[in-house]
């Protein structure tokens, strides 16, 4: 298997203690999957056949057991408690991914700036209770410790990885900017993990066109790690699973031409890729070079979407559950895609 780049940051924080407890808590705990009967992406709630049971304003949403849900969307973030009342909303454009912190005090999630027709993304850490920013890490701010964490000249930099962004792309972002440099497309916390390279509480994110995913600490002040893992090609939704590796979707491997797709781990300590994964049985290969949403929700089991499909499978490609997204435009079809136990908040809801 090919090796990946590992890249330190300029300059490396302290290393990361585990999160202590937070003062202020979140409306109630978050669910815990444990017995999962539920499926959730793009504010719908499926059960094991497919229906919808439910369906909520917004692009993610976030469930709480005592009905309340986060709702997040490309005009605004909003915390609605179980009568389906308003508890706070702030107008902010959010894209990709929104997912609670561990000790479920607060929210990561993906916005965006604009300046000189570019756009630059920016990751946030919000308070659950109230919706202010907490943290955050601004690419237009850190455009040159970025450049240079990743072996270019600024010079070079500005004028070989501006790119064009699609027009039905640039309305998920306000001002519709026309060009970008990178956009990021996950922000994942880690966990409990057996490896522990990568430690509980930094913050895994995927810099979707230049293929490299770093790793923040809890706080967001400064990357930890930048790791080359497809040179040019465009990665989504990385995450670190309980065995320490990393799991993230390649859209393309090897070059756009080959218009194949692949899941992939990679494991930090051994530096090298340890595992592809390219389709389910009966469609493999397969090519999303646009989409695409991976999760390891199980020993042997994988929940991946693409080209508005979403599966569970094991490692060897078996399907056990499986959903068409329907044919449609869109940018972030059934990404992200999660499974749950949303029992307890389909009975304390009210909408």
């Amino acid at each position: 298997m090919r090796e990946a780049w590992l890249v330190p940051f300029l300059s490396l924080l302290p290393p990361l203690a585990l999160l202590s407890g937070c003062a202020s808590k979140p409306p109630s705990p978050r669910l815990d999957g444990a017995s999962a009967r539920h499926y959730n992406t793009e504010c719908k709630i499926f059960n094991q056949d497919g229906k919808v049971l439910r369906s909520y304003v917004g692009a993610q949403c976030i469930f709480f057991k005592n009905g309340d849900f986060l709702s997040t969307s490309y005009t605004d973030v909003t915390l609605y408690d179980r009568h389906m009342r308003e508890v706070w909303r702030r107008d902010l454009a959010t894209h990709h991914y929104a997912e609670l912190s561990r000790d479920g005090a607060a929210v990561y999630t993906l916005s965006s700036s604009v300046r000189h027709k570019n756009r630059y993304d920016v990751l946030l850490k919000l308070d659950l209770r109230t919706g202010k920013t907490l943290a955050e890490w601004d690419l237009l701010k850190h455009l040159d410790e970025f450049i240079k964490a990743i072996g270019f000249t600024k010079s070079v930099f500005l004028k070989t990885r501006r790119m064009e962004i699609p027009e039905p792309a640039r309305s998920y972002v306000k001002g519709r900017p026309p060009y970008e440099y990178t956009h990021f497309n996950s922000i994942r916390e880690v966990g409990e993990n057996e490896k522990g390279f990568f430690r509980p509480g930094q913050i895994v994110v995927s810099a979707c066109c230049s293929g490299y995913v770093m790793v923040f600490d809890h706080e967001l002040r400064a990357p930890i790690h930048m790791l080359r893992l497809a040179p040019d090609d465009v990665l989504h939704s990385a995450s670190v699973t309980r065995e320490g590796n990393l799991l993230y979707f390649r859209n393309s491997q090897d070059g756009w031409q080959t218009k194949r797709s692949t899941v992939e781990e990679y494991d930090p300590v051994q530096r090298r890729v340890v595992r592809i994964f390219d389709g389910v049985k009966g469609k493999v290969p397969f090519n999303a070079p646009i989409h695409g949403f991976v999760d390891k929700i199980g020993d042997d089991r994988y929940l991946f979407t693409a080209n508005g499909f979403a599966y569970e499978t094991d490692r060897e490609g078996n399907v056990f559950w499986s959903l068409d997204g329907e044919a449609r435009a869109g940018i972030h079809i059934l990404m992200p895609f999660k499974k749950e136990d949303l029992s307890e908040f389909l009975r304390n809801n009210e909408g």
